[in-house]
């Protein structure tokens, strides 16, 4: 059974109002308080419909029903499509024939809503149209979900000579590894027209998160990486891309592992943590260059870079607190007195090794 969705519940407190909605089915003339209610059919998947909206009905036993009394109640599937619009699919008033012109022009070109009689409708319930929002490319065998308002998941792959008006965004040289997409965006990318398909874009789209397995995804980077070919990268990642990112640890650690190195890049700085190490071992072994020399080994620096890496003895959770296990009395320094402190001097720029490490790694 087929009805129009009059009134949607919204208010908690009641069990009886979770998800409710009023559907009116044949009923011309309806008022409100009239109509049947509904509930989601699937409980773990709800898409809540909008007023004016059609939806399936289904009637089923309720919470009430026992042995010796059977009790049913009705249930809805998701609003059907047809507007063909993703951003709302209403046909208002179609129950009550007698105040529908049959000679409109709406029943001759009937999409999007707002290019018909019922032009100046309205939602209810905070929702506002949006007319023109585009739907996802999609290509055979893919799995989409998408929200009314420019989000979307995609369960995909790369197909080849799909035929498909968009191409995809991203390559494989393995037509079927598979690709997840998670998509958060409503700009210009995406607002074409109702009627017209997009493809997800990494750098244009507001937010989105890709997982890839063996595809190519030609990602700008916000700042020149010290990692060369980041967009010829063809195994498994994960490309996390936004205005700004934010990882906070509520009550434990933000713990960053990688078996090669971790890579910064900033407009003004690019190094790694291994080359941090590096310096720091040069600082510690005293093969910092000078315009005197070499500046001697530091004992308070060799015992900051033992503690650096030996940090993996410290257990999550347990919190790694260099400064409380490193002695910085003055009795640590050398005790040498005889031995002169070589002045501070900028980088001599004398070709040695340890100092083309300062001034060759951009």
């Amino acid at each position: 059974m087929l009805g129009e969705v009059v009134e949607v519940f919204l208010k908690d407190g009641n069990p009886d109002d979770i998800y409710k909605i009023r559907v009116s089915t044949q009923n011309p003339g309806f008022v409100k308080g009239e109509g049947v209610f509904a509930y989601p059919l699937n409980p773990y998947i709800k898409s809540v419909p909008v007023i004016g909206e059609q939806v399936f009905l289904l009637k089923s036993i309720s919470a009430f029903n026992t042995p010796g009394k059977s009790s049913s109640t009705h249930y809805y599937i998701s609003p059907i499509f047809i507007q063909r619009s993703l951003n709302t699919n209403a046909l208002p008033k179609t129950n009550n024939r007698s105040s529908v012109n049959f000679n409109s022009s709406a029943y001759e070109n009937p999409i999007p809503i707002t290019n018909n009689t019922f032009k100046k409708y309205e939602f209810q319930n905070g929702f506002e149209e949006i007319t023109n929002l585009s739907q996802i490319q999609p290509y055979a065998g893919d799995t989409i979900f998408e929200g009314r308002f420019g989000q979307s998941i995609r369960f995909g792959y790369t197909p080849k000579n799909s035929g498909a008006s968009k191409n995809t965004n991203w390559n494989s040289s393995v037509s079927n590894a598979p690709i997840t997409i998670i998509r958060n965006t409503q700009n210009d990318t995406n607002r074409k027209d109702y009627d017209k398909f997009v493809i997800e874009d990494i750098n244009k789209d507001d937010s989105s998160i890709w997982m890839t397995t063996k595809q190519k995804v030609a990602t700008k980077l916000a700042s020149t990486s010290v990692v060369k070919n980041t967009s010829e990268y063809t195994s498994p990642q994960v490309i996390i891309n936004s205005d700004r990112l934010i990882f906070n640890s509520k009550n434990d650690s933000v713990i960053i592992s990688a078996k090669e190195d971790i890579f910064f890049s900033t407009p003004k700085s690019k190094t790694s943590v291994n080359l941090i190490v590096e310096v720091l071992e040069i600082l510690a072994n005293g093969g910092f260059p000078t315009a005197v020399g070499p500046t001697g080994p530091h004992p308070i620096l060799t015992d900051i870079l033992k503690k650096l890496k030996n940090i993996g003895n410290v257990t999550a959770g347990g919190g790694a607190n260099l400064s409380s296990e490193i002695s910085m009395d003055s009795s640590t320094e050398s005790s040498d007195e005889n031995v002169p402190t070589p002045p501070p001097a900028p980088i001599s720029g004398n070709g040695n090794n340890d100092n083309e490490l300062f001034t060759d790694f951009y």
